[in-house]
């Protein structure tokens, strides 16, 4: 071979180039194949030192560049790719270990890119991988406004995922507890059991949405297995389709439903405004408890017209069993009671300083002589033909018995600010003050008479009158003899 240690050679044609130390540095073959560190090249120009090679040609891929070691265990390949397919002019980067070459990056002519594919069908798509960020960074667009990222701990715990837009956040991965908050960004603040998933803060409106089809039902399932009725053993759902209606459910069971004319059903399709069915034995389909200690009430029934009079077939209550109606209070006030029995409780068991009563002969004397006939004035309001009643006027009978007469506070409807348990003002998301309706007295009276003790007496004054009659009959007899 020829030897070469300075100047400038025109032209040559030789296999191979010493380097100082009488070794092959570089070899042109007859194939115009240059090789660095080897006497074969295998490519257009071939580097090789010690198990690496690498080579550098224009072939059918293009302008290619390739890396190999002889045991193939390490190794890529780069090159611009040239022919007519979809690929054409695209820039390309393998793995190229033997037995296992794959595209490892491209960038295709219509600049779409693939990592782990060769065909990438979106400006980017990722095969095989994921992609992995330090925190804080993330990914952002539209300068910082839009933002995927992991806080560094100034705007939530350090690690958790947060979205933006707009430059606000809208989402919100907890990085502890792996709890999820839209509009928040501290949803692990909230009840644990309850944190998983937060909408919303305490300021302003918030709210969640469920939309369905027309004809097709919209569910809230609460489940504690995957098989079976596990899968919704309690739920919310409504329906669409043809009567409307909202139904709650337990142990996997409907337990109330609201149709879509508000009336509410308890254990029964509701065909009335409250309707509640259930079989019970030995326990009541209803208790209402009112837990107040300050002029409590208990249950009210309300009609929002004038006075009902005799003759209307309105009704407070209706009792009714199988077989017929035991008990009715009219709108009037009127009380119907099938065994005409009406009664208190009078066990001794419940009585002490039981004595005879005194002579209630007087009373009731001078108690019929104030019997009188009247008509209410709200009954001739509502009927100018209204029918006269027969009893007595409280402020009379107080003037005979006064123990007769019970004096009750008139009251009103007034609304008032309304307070939480801890007396605390309750707003609305206005922060307006949220009003409810009490009763409260107005510092008047309306007198009633204890008809039912004035019975009493009628009964004791009756049996002194048989008393005095047997006397007078036993005397009568006298005066026959």
């Amino acid at each position: 071979g020829n030897k070469i240690h300075g100047g400038i050679i025109s032209s040559f044609a030789s296999t191979g180039i010493d380097d100082n130390a009488n070794a092959t540095a570089i070899t042109i073959d007859a194939n115009e194949k240059v090789g660095i560190g080897t006497t074969s090249p295998s490519g257009k120009i071939q580097i090789k030192e010690g198990p690496t090679e690498a080579n550098i040609c224009t072939s059918y891929k293009g302008h290619y560049f390739a890396s190999q070691s002889d045991a193939n265990t390490d190794g890529f390949e780069i090159y611009q790719q040239h022919g007519s397919n979809t690929n054409r002019n695209s820039f390309v980067v393998n793995d190229n270990r033997t037995g296992s070459k794959s595209s490892a990056f491209l960038v295709r002519n219509d600049g779409k890119v693939g990592i782990g594919t060769a065909s990438p069908a979106d400006l980017l798509e990722i095969t095989g991988g994921g992609i992995r960020l330090t925190r804080p960074q993330g990914i952002t667009w539209n300068g910082t406004n839009e933002k995927i990222y992991t806080s560094d701990g100034t705007d939530g715990t350090a690690g958790s995922i947060i979205c933006k837009t707009g430059g606000t956040v809208r989402m919100h991965i907890n990085a502890s507890s792996g709890s999820v908050g839209i509009g928040t960004t501290t949803p692990n603040s909230y009840e644990a059991e309850a944190s998983q998933l937060v909408v919303g803060t305490t300021s302003g409106n918030n709210g969640m949405t469920i939309a369905s089809g027309t004809q097709n039902v919209g569910s809230i399932y609460f489940a504690d297995g995957t098989s079976g009725n596990k899968k919704y053993r309690g739920y919310i759902t409504y329906t669409h389709s043809g009567a409307e209606k909202m139904q709650f459910g337990t142990a996997a069971d409907t337990r109330m439903t609201i149709n879509s004319s508000g009336q509410v059903g308890i254990g029964i399709v509701p065909t009335t405004f409250l309707h509640a069915e259930k079989w019970l034995d030995s326990k009541y389909v209803a208790e209402f408890k009112n837990l107040g200690s300050t002029n409590p009430h208990g249950l009210s029934l309300k009609f929002n017209h004038g006075s009902l009079v005799d003759g209307h077939n309105t009704k407070y209550i209706n009792c009714v069993d199988a077989s017929a109606t035991r008990m009715i209070v009219y709108g009037d006030g009127d009380i119907q009671n099938h065994d005409n029995s009406y009664g208190g409780t009078s066990d001794e068991k419940l009585k002490q300083d039981i004595t005879d009563s005194s002579s209630q002969w007087d009373d009731v004397k001078a108690l019929s002589k104030i019997v009188r006939k009247f008509r209410f004035k709200t009954d001739v309001e509502d009927d100018p033909n209204a029918s006269f009643r027969l009893g007595l006027v409280a402020q009379e009978v107080e003037t005979i018995s006064p123990a007769l007469v019970k004096d009750n506070p008139d009251t009103e409807e007034v609304e008032v600010p309304s307070v939480d348990d801890d007396g605390n003002p309750v707003v609305d998301e206005e922060g307006n003050p949220v009003m409810e309706t009490i009763h409260q007295e107005t510092g008047t009276i309306t007198k009633s008479v204890k008809y039912s003790i004035a019975y009493m007496k009628a009964f004791k004054a009756l049996g002194e009158a048989l008393e005095r009659i047997e006397v007078l009959e036993q005397e009568v007899e006298k005066l026959k003899g």
